[in-house]
């Protein structure tokens, strides 16, 4: 290939990458994926990716895991969906733990709903009603130590109420 065609091609690589660029935030591994898609030669995908990341076009992976992170915290995803949405776009999983009080709060919403309905049925929210409230929010997805927070301490003042 001459010179000139190599430019032409990575001009073309160029505009496609900024183009999915002004979309949405990618990852590295999303633009090399969609790229190849395009039948792009990958030594010219990774000319371009790196000329792309040293202009600053390209977010760092943390920055971007943290702000997918919490868009899909606000959709009411959960924890397991937040990881492989990251894993399939090969960024690294968020190091401090921005999900534990919405997931909280979330398990809370769920635990004084199923309350709620059991009060209105003229049952108690005895300790089988608060397990079975709790293999509810384990079957959704909830890790132990939140599911037994709720159900041990905040059902259990709700119920003093």
């Amino acid at each position: 290939m001459t010179k000139d065609s190599l430019n032409q091609n990575f001009q073309k690589c160029l505009e496609k990458t900024i183009d999915y660029l002004s979309r949405r935030d990618h990852s590295a591994k999303e633009l090399r994926n969609k790229l190849t898609m395009k039948l792009f030669d990958k030594d010219l995908i990774e000319q371009v990716l790196i000329w792309v990341e040293e202009r600053g076009y390209l977010r760092p992976p943390i920055e971007l895991s943290k702000s997918l992170t919490e868009q899909l915290l606000r959709k009411g995803k959960g924890r397991h969906y937040i990881h492989q949405y990251l894993i399939k776009r090969g960024l690294p999983l968020p190091t401090e733990n921005l999900e534990s009080d919405f997931e909280l709060q979330k398990a809370l919403e769920i635990a004084k709903a199923a309350a709620k309905q059991k009060r209105r049925k003229g049952e108690s929210l005895d300790r089988p009603a608060r397990e079975k409230i709790g293999r509810k929010l384990i079957s959704r997805g909830f890790p132990s130590n939140i599911v037994r927070r709720v159900i041990y301490q905040e059902l259990k003042n709700e119920e003093d109420l």
